[in-house]
């Protein structure tokens, strides 16, 4: 015969249970935002290039050197603003960095190559580098000067 059990054990193993549950689908559910994220991410920053290579088009027939200069500082202020805010969702906990990593480290190179120059946007726009502290400190966690150099290198 059968021991007795008695309905609140009943319904404490079910909470139990629905609690476990309930875990396991909300840490789904967080998993999924953050690869949703990262596809949204790398959809923009394919409009990135594109916004980017018109830039790049007009800038080649531009022979007015101040026009020249205001699309050079639209182009580094786009360039630098989106790799800015890839870097506070990255920072955030917004994403899966691993694979935002395996994503953006080559394409930071050259941000990082635009970044470091002295003769563009920071010179001629009234910004500073310190103004994109996050994006900095983006370079500094993915080793992005070591991969710049090793790119310098090859080439």
């Amino acid at each position: 015969m059968l021991p007795e059990i008695s309905f609140d054990f009943l319904y404490l193993i079910v909470f139990i249970v629905s609690v476990i549950i309930a875990y396991f689908i909300f840490k789904n559910n967080k998993i999924f935002h953050k690869q949703k994220m990262l596809n949204d991410l790398v959809s923009k920053e394919r409009d990135l290039r594109m916004s980017l290579n018109e830039y790049q088009e007009k800038i080649d027939v531009t022979k007015n050197k101040y026009l020249l200069d205001k699309l050079w500082n639209d182009h580094d202020n786009l360039l630098f603003n989106f790799y800015e805010y890839l870097a506070i969702i990255i920072f955030g906990d917004y994403l899966i960095e691993r694979g935002s990593r395996i994503y953006f480290r080559r394409l930071l190179v050259d941000v990082y190559r635009a970044f470091i120059d002295d003769k563009g946007f920071f010179k001629s726009a009234n910004v500073s580098r310190n103004d994109y502290f996050n994006l900095m400190n983006l370079f500094k966690r993915w080793r992005i000067d070591k991969l710049y150099v090793e790119v310098v290198e090859k080439n």
